[in-house]
């Protein structure tokens, strides 16, 4: 509808198999079993996306819908507090910078 091209496209998401706080920036791949981003994927019909994953780290019971649309503790807010504000800078260098020079310049 908006006729944006796959490559000015950037999905931003968590992740539970890293720890939290922690960002890695992959310019396409598998959806890794992430309903999100693989719903995306069907969508554009590629696998070719930029994505930035935020860790979340895995939580130890069975309850990982409840984990995942829980509360942070103060100490995960803090990590988290400075992943987004990275990712601010990561998008501002998305619209600026090749997306090789972001990846270098945050993984």
């Amino acid at each position: 509808f908006y006729k944006i091209k796959d490559e000015d496209i950037l999905v931003i998401y968590d992740d539970l198999d890293l720890a939290t706080g922690k960002i890695r920036i992959r310019p396409n791949g598998s959806s890794g079993g992430h309903k999100g981003i693989q719903s995306i994927m069907t969508l554009l019909g590629t696998q070719n996306i930029k994505r930035v994953r935020i860790g979340i780290d895995k939580v130890a019971s069975n309850k990982t819908i409840d984990y995942v649309i829980g509360n942070f503790t103060k100490e995960e807010r803090i990590l988290m507090d400075i992943a987004f504000e990275n990712s601010l800078d990561i998008i501002t260098d998305f619209i600026k910078l090749p997306f090789e020079q972001v990846m270098s310049r945050y993984n």
